[in-house]
């Protein structure tokens, strides 16, 4: 669900109708009744049936530079390794010596928050007896995460934005809400100079939509990280049923198991992957997509749902959509990633980041 002040960059606005608040509440409650006919529409994206003819008994493997697919597990993993260490694979006792906190000083007082995100294993995607579940969803799939990242504690915050890009395109001000506002594009180029200032200790990039959920879920298998009941959403996110129509600054809500802020609301994520089922051939359990080195500016995006405009089932964990790479609208934001690039000894004092 997309906010007002919808455009994509080059061509005019896109008028697009806000939900009234009471609208979204009677939404939710009789949500249940209408189950049957919202699967009928293309709400997330649109379905891809199985590929049958692959056998998918081995995970897929999603890193943070490259996709690996069963055929090429081996292969490929050497080379995720390689290239995201500069040619060295970070050792076991480099990978217990990372700060399990950092924060990376971006000058003028402000700071970015990162927290570490431990290698494993999950479920990715949704059952199909969950509440309010797309088709786009599935089918589930086993995923592994081969080695740790960083993966920011907050979305990013106007503060943040403003600090690197020296502007702020957010409908709603404010310090610490959310840029939003931004394309991918835009934020592909608020993470080249935010590696550009911060050193080389870290890399920073887009999470990939298995990183995303991933790390969203923190190791739950329930609708939201939090649980089934989608009552409770309103103490761990900004949604459509409290938000006012807006966003609101980061870290009011409570956190998710990892610690991680506004994973079921507040603004919406871009993700690096290209959205895989557009793609002839290919469905969700190929995602991300390997021929992309995430520098391209074109093609739609995969983003994850979650924002002030959301409703309860558009917020949670395994939700996904996708929409042109220049798009932009006050519900679409970011959370960055970043790969260790180094072990703690050559990080500097407290986890700060030179």
């Amino acid at each position: 669900m997309l906010g007002t002040g919808s455009r994509r960059t080059g061509s005019g606005p896109l008028r697009m109708r806000s939900w009234p608040f009471w609208c979204g509440i009677l939404a939710l409650l009789v949500f249940g009744a209408c189950e049957s006919q919202r699967e009928s529409e293309d709400t997330c994206a649109a379905s891809v049936e199985p590929t049958s003819r692959v056998q998918w008994q081995t995970p897929i493997v999603a890193s943070d530079n490259e996709a690996v697919y069963p055929r090429d597990l081996e292969a490929m993993a050497s080379v995720v390794q390689d290239r995201s260490t500069g040619g060295t694979p970070l050792t076991a006792g480099q990978i217990e010596q990372l700060e399990k906190e950092i924060r990376v000083d971006l000058g003028d007082g402000v700071a970015m928050e990162l927290i570490l995100i431990p290698a494993g294993e999950f479920l990715m995607g949704s059952p199909e007896s969950e509440w309010g579940r797309d088709s786009s969803e599935g089918p589930q799939h086993s995923v592994k995460i081969t080695k740790p990242f960083y993966l920011g504690r907050y979305e990013v915050t106007q503060q943040e934005w403003e600090a690197v890009m020296g502007s702020n395109p957010s409908r709603w001000k404010g310090p610490r809400r959310p840029v939003e506002s931004v394309s991918w594009q835009d934020c592909r180029e608020f993470i080249e100079k935010l590696n550009e200032t911060s050193g080389e200790s870290l890399e920073f990039r887009f999470p990939f939509e298995a990183e995303w959920e991933y790390a969203c879920r923190a190791g739950t298998t329930t609708a939201w990280s939090f649980g089934d009941n989608p009552y409770d959403l309103e103490h761990h996110a900004w949604f459509v049923g409290n938000s006012e129509g807006q966003t609101h600054a980061v870290g009011k809500k409570k956190p998710n198991p990892w610690g991680l802020y506004d994973v079921h609301g507040n603004v919406s994520e871009w993700c690096a992957d290209r959205y895989a089922s557009k793609t002839p051939g290919r469905d969700y359990r190929t995602a991300p997509l390997p021929v992309d080195d995430h520098t391209t500016f074109t093609g739609d995006r995969s983003f994850r749902v979650g924002s002030w405009l959301g409703m309860a089932y558009r917020n949670r964990s395994a939700c996904r959509i996708w929409i042109a790479h220049d798009f932009v609208d006050s519900t679409l934001g970011l959370r960055v990633a970043a790969t260790p690039q180094v072990s703690r000894g050559e990080v500097g004092q407290e986890g700060v980041m030179p």
